[in-house]
């Protein structure tokens, strides 16, 4: 039925078959955005004028939908002091101090190296 120079596995035609593909879905998802014939519009709903200046939005006028019918009073007696779960250090002197002291003093030179390079 076929020609005998035409072959059915040439590959010349795949460029032109995506670039057909992409125009049509292209056209595809236009119509559906805008609408064609469906009747829905994408329009923004705003109320107020908080489009031009949202700060100036009054929270007083909106309305809640399920406002508070009751309250919970707050208890009356003070709170009691909860106890203390950390062990307070005794005083370091000596070697452990100095020692600690130059790692403290380590940790904080290269946190300042750190934070110039951030800057």
């Amino acid at each position: 039925m076929l020609p005998a120079n035409v072959s059915l596995t040439r590959r010349n035609g795949g460029p032109i078959v995506l670039f057909a593909l992409l125009i049509l879905s292209t056209i595809y998802y236009r119509a559906s955005i805008f609408g064609s014939g469906s009747g829905r519009k994408l329009v923004p709903v705003v109320t107020h004028d908080e489009h031009k200046n949202p700060a100036a939005f009054n929270w007083a006028h909106v309305k809640p939908r399920y406002p508070v019918t009751s309250f919970i009073p707050l208890p009356s007696p003070p709170a009691r002091a909860l106890p203390k779960l950390q062990h307070t250090p005794s005083k370091q002197t000596g070697e452990p101090a100095r020692i600690r002291q130059e790692r403290l003093q380590a940790v904080k030179a290269e946190f300042v190296h750190a934070w110039d390079g951030y800057r």
